[in-house]
C-alpha cells in the first residue's frame, strides 16, 4: 500500500467541475498561506483514539445534494485513509492510502490549536454575518459595491473524534474524553477566502484542502469489496 503524506491539490465533483476547482485551489492555498498559522498544539492537548475513525470529511454537492451524498474521506487512527468516490467521478468506488503518524498528528493539532474544537458554530456564523454587514456598510459609505452570490454552494461536513481533549487555553486543566465534534459549513471556500480573520474557518479550510486532494488522487489502492 502506498504511503502518502498530506496533499494540497483540490479536486471537485462532478467531473466537469474538477478544472474549475483546481483553479480555485490556487487562490485557496494563497489564502491559507496568508493566514497566520496558529502555534502548534501541545502534545498534551489531545489524545488520538487507539483505533477507529479520527476524521471524516464529506463534500455535499449543492447541485445534486439530494441525489448523491458526494465524495468522502476518512482518516483512521492506524493511519489508513479511505476515499469513497461517487459513480460520476473518475475512478469511482472505494480507495485507500496510508498516512504517516506525524501527518495525522499535524492535521488534528492544527484544528485543536485554532480553537475550533471549542468553537460555537452558530457564533462563527454570527461573526461572519457581522463582518459581512460591516463591509457592506463601509462600501455604501465609499460609494463602492460588494457583490457576492452563490447559487447552490457545496456543504462541507467534518467530524473529529478524540480519545481525550483539554480545552484550548486551559492546558493543565481537566481533560475531556472521549470527544466528538461535527462541523457543517456551506461555501467554506468562499467564506474562508473572504473572511481570513476568522481563524476557526481558516483551520477548517486548511483541513479541507488537505483531505480533498485524496478525492482527486489517481495513485490510490483499490479496496477489495
Amino acid at each position: 500500500m502506498r504511503q502518502l503524506g498530506t496533499r494540497r491539490t483540490v479536486g471537485k465533483a462532478p467531473e466537469d467541475a474538477v478544472r474549475r476547482a483546481s483553479l480555485r485551489a490556487t487562490g485557496s492555498v494563497l489564502v491559507a498561506l496568508l493566514v497566520l498559522l496558529p502555534a502548534a498544539a501541545s502534545a498534551d492537548a489531545f489524545t488520538l483514539p487507539e483505533n477507529g475513525e479520527v476524521v471524516r470529511y464529506q463534500r455535499v454537492l449543492g447541485e445534486i445534494e439530494h441525489a448523491d451524498p458526494g465524495p468522502e474521506v476518512i482518516l483512521y487512527a492506524d493511519g489508513r485513509v479511505l476515499v469513497r468516490r461517487p459513480e460520476y467521478m473518475r475512478g469511482p468506488g472505494a480507495w485507500q492510502a496510508r498516512l504517516a503518524p506525524a501527518a495525522l498528528e499535524e492535521i488534528v493539532g492544527d484544528l485543536v490549536a485554532s480553537g475550533l474544537v471549542d468553537a460555537d458554530v452558530d457564533a462563527l456564523r454570527a461573526r461572519r454575518h457581522d463582518l459581512e454587514r460591516l463591509r457592506a456598510e463601509a462600501a455604501a459609505r465609499d460609494g463602492s459595491a460588494v457583490i457576492y452570490a452563490v447559487g447552490d454552494p457545496d456543504r462541507s461536513v467534518v467530524t473529529l473524534r478524540l480519545a481525550a481533549y483539554t480545552p484550548f487555553g486551559d492546558l493543565g486543566g481537566a481533560s475531556l474524553g472521549p470527544v466528538e465534534r461535527t462541523w457543517e459549513w456551506s461555501d467554506l471556500y468562499g467564506d474562508a477566502t473572504r473572511f481570513p480573520e476568522i481563524r476557526e474557518l481558516a483551520a477548517l479550510h486548511r483541513l479541507e484542502l488537505r483531505l480533498i486532494g485524496w478525492i482527486d488522487a489517481q495513485d490510490l489502492e483499490a479496496v477489495n469489496q
